[in-house]
């Protein structure tokens, strides 16, 4: 079995994959941009 960790930061959603004896299989990261007011998001 394969469990997914899932990190959503304010700059970075970032994703790590485990298995079930608790070593890593696969890390992955990217940015996002940040949504302000000025782009019609919510401060």
């Amino acid at each position: 079995m394969l469990y997914i960790g899932v990190d959503l930061g304010t700059s970075a959603v970032k994703l790590l994959l485990m298995d079930s004896g608790g070593r890593i299989v696969n890390i992955v990261s990217r940015e996002s941009g940040m949504v302000g007011a000025g782009s019609g998001g919510l401060v």
